[in-house]
């Protein structure tokens, strides 16, 4: 995946599968054409927009900001996406 690229880090959150699954449960709570901020979980984060998202939410397409691209991310890939309030 594109996102396996990315330097990655488990927050600790998420280092149990309750805890990965609490992270897709809040990715469904998401649409396309919410803005978001992805924590990348290496003291990174990015904004962009979600694209596009699988109906169980476990994969998500975001647009990234300033011309960055178009990244797939996992839920299991170890970052968080919210949205932008």
């Amino acid at each position: 995946m594109l996102s396996r690229s990315i330097e990655r880090g488990r927050p600790e959150a998420w280092s149990s599968v309750d805890g990965a699954a609490a992270a897709r449960g809040r990715w469904q709570e998401l649409s396309a054409g919410d803005a978001v901020v992805v924590e990348l979980g290496n003291g990174r984060s990015v904004r962009g927009v979600v694209d596009a998202l699988v109906e169980d939410a476990s994969v998500l397409w975001v647009e990234l900001d300033g011309g960055k691209g178009r990244r797939l991310f996992h839920w299991e890939d170890g970052v968080a996406i919210r949205p932008l309030s």
